[in-house]
């Protein structure tokens, strides 16, 4: 096996010019864990963390739910066809290419190590120079103790640390049997005690993200059944609200989030979405059957241009959950939603000022908009087989017939207002009186200005 060639400890000097990070964040992966394992045997260390933290009620990972792909993916924040890891072993001869978080250590002067328990790991330390050490060992024990003892030595800013442990019992004897369970236990209790540990190792706060490159099934992973892509998503610590849920995430959330705790950009071509507090929650992800026409990811608006780069529609978890519940409701009637605008970040707020720098028409940026908070939606409505309705105007009509209160419409465009409306203020949303369209969530004045990126 070339598995044999692959390097057991790499060290490089650390970067000449540091820039500490506002935070360490530590990654831990718990290869071959899958959702519905932890489900049927809960663990106390995972379960406080998730209660505690950040959780994802649902969490996926790539198709093929391979280890080196989808690890790939989970530093990139890209799809295996996007980065181009097709192979799940140590290959001298086969690079990675895609920009990483280690990618970005090795830019922004910042200190970061990697400690695996599989030699294909190698293949991250070797290709990327932001590895400042790297270390090898096929026992958890052994991996936790010495990503602890650097933490202590050097005071990095982003640790990746992977457990072979679950997987290799999983491929042995069967995910979900005795063997694997045992070794759940195991790691779990190395986990509580190294996050007890690793607050202590620095002066800095700490934040962990703990996930899975795959679930399995039988003794065999890489299909697209649920028992293999479902995985556990959690952040815990400093960054991360206590108990704050979201409905799903996937594995290429986990670049973006780390990149942002560690106070750096995320790179506009990365797919995954920042997940602290539920923000930034894809609809479709929530509920598959509302629709997404972003207006402002068309040329055909009244800007007369497209000025989002996706069609694509975030909304704070809540926001998005309160919508679905929205959707339930109008689906029992024979109708559904049309999304026309969603969450806008702040830089395109300040755009679309440069454009057209009227109050009457688009919000100051100085100000903020709703949409810019991430907790404000257009919709309209659409019959059962998707098709629009007659509404009483197209979006962003400035005219008196785009108010709530003009009566001058047919009855059909009256009926189905009234309709919509009523649908969202039963779920708590507020209409805006001079926009049809237009509906504000009730905890709008809590939700924070934003300007994270779309997402690819």
């Amino acid at each position: 096996m070339l598995d044999v060639f692959a390097p057991r400890k790499i060290e490089r000097a650390a970067p000449l010019e540091r820039h500490p990070a506002p935070r360490r964040v530590v990654l831990i992966l718990i290869d071959g864990l899958a959702a519905w394992v932890l489900e049927g045997a809960p663990q106390p260390n995972l379960a406080r963390l998730a209660r505690e933290g950040v959780a994802a009620a649902v969490a996926e990972t790539v198709i093929p739910s391979l280890t080196l792909n989808a690890a790939t993916s989970m530093l990139s924040g890209l799809p295996p066809e996007k980065h181009g890891v097709d192979w799940d072993r140590y290959l001298p001869w086969r690079h990675i290419r895609a920009e990483t978080v280690f990618t970005r250590c090795a830019s922004e002067g910042l200190r970061c190590g990697l400690f695996a328990g599989k030699p294909k790991f190698a293949s991250f330390a070797r290709d990327e120079v932001g590895v400042e050490h790297y270390e090898l060992d096929s026992d958890a024990s052994h991996v936790f103790g010495s990503a602890l003892a650097w933490m202590q030595q050097a005071d990095p800013d982003f640790v990746m640390i992977q457990i072979a442990d679950v997987d290799l019992a999983g491929h042995s004897e069967g995910w979900g049997g005795e063997a694997q369970l045992h070794a759940l236990a195991r790691v779990d209790a190395l986990v509580g005690t190294f996050a007890a540990k690793a607050q202590k190792a620095g002066t800095r706060p700490l934040t962990l993200i703990v996930t899975s490159d795959h679930g399995g099934h039988g003794t065999r992973h890489g299909t697209d059944l649920a028992k293999d892509t479902r995985i556990p998503w959690i952040a815990w610590g400093d960054g991360a609200p206590p108990g704050a849920k979201i409905p799903y995430a996937t594995i290429l959330d986990t670049a973006p989030t780390v990149l942002l705790l560690l106070g750096e950009a995320v790179p506009p071509e990365m797919e995954g979405l920042v997940r602290l507090g539920g923000i930034l929650c894809d609809i479709t992800h929530v509920d598959p059957s509302i629709q997404v026409d972003m207006r402002y990811a068309r040329p055909d608006n009244f800007l007369k241009e497209a000025i989002y780069p996706v069609n694509r529609c975030l909304l704070r978890a809540e926001v998005a959950e309160r919508l679905a519940r929205v959707q339930r409701r109008l689906l029992a009637e024979g109708f559904g939603l049309r999304m026309w605008d969603c969450y806008r970040p702040q830089s395109v707020q300040q755009r679309m000022w440069d454009l057209l720098p009227d109050p009457r028409y688009v919000a100051d940026p100085s100000v903020g908009s709703k949409h810019s908070r991430a907790a404000a939606v257009d919709v309209t409505l659409v019959d059962t087989a998707g098709n629009p309705v007659q509404m009483p105007t197209k979006h962003d009509d400035f005219s008196a017939r785009a108010r709530r209160d003009y009566m001058n419409l047919p009855e059909p465009a009256l009926r189905n207002r009234k309709i919509l409306e009523d649908a969202m203020t039963a779920e708590g949303f507020i209409p805006l009186p001079t926009e049809w369209w237009h509906f504000d969530d009730p905890g709008w004045a809590n939700a924070p200005l934003l300007d994270e990126p779309f997402g690819g």
